[in-house]
């Protein structure tokens, strides 16, 4: 393990791994189904006060307050293309024992198994807070398709 020397070295035991991936993925899960179902409050609340979102068509944003209207927007802009879309976890790596890093893939499609409309790759920095995995850093970049 990496570590800056004057930190501790820090052990999550195997099952939290399991646990806490399979926990990410299911936040991840119904965090798309609020965005897709236009629930704006209910997305908002995967967000940390503080969050931090770093979008390309946007400046950076701070705050649920901010990262709500860039999903507000997002939604508007997309709501009458977009019929199906998904965000896979393809890698991720504990920075903290209540920190975790993820790069993941988003793709929305006009309907499921009908042509993608967009693709996006995505870093987020989560944070455990009360037990529940909520996005710290948001950062998400247009791919070509």
């Amino acid at each position: 393990i990496l570590q800056h020397p004057t930190q501790e070295v820090f052990k999550v035991n195997r099952m939290d791994k399991v646990e806490d991936m399979r926990k990410l993925q299911e936040t991840l899960d119904d965090f798309i189904d609020a965005f897709m179902s236009g629930d704006m409050y209910r997305y908002g609340q995967y967000f940390t006060k503080n969050i931090v979102w770093m979008f390309p068509s946007h400046s950076k944003k701070v705050g649920t307050q901010d990262a709500a209207k860039v999903a507000r927007d997002l939604y508007e802009d997309l709501r009458d293309e977009m019929g199906y879309s998904y965000e896979k976890v393809q890698e991720w790596e504990y920075m903290a024992p209540d920190v975790v890093l993820t790069f993941s893939m988003y793709e929305a499609f006009k309907e499921e198994g009908g042509p993608q409309i967009g693709k996006f790759r995505f870093l987020k920095v989560w944070k455990k807070t009360d037990g529940e995995w909520k996005i710290h850093l948001n950062i998400n970049a247009p791919v070509p398709f």
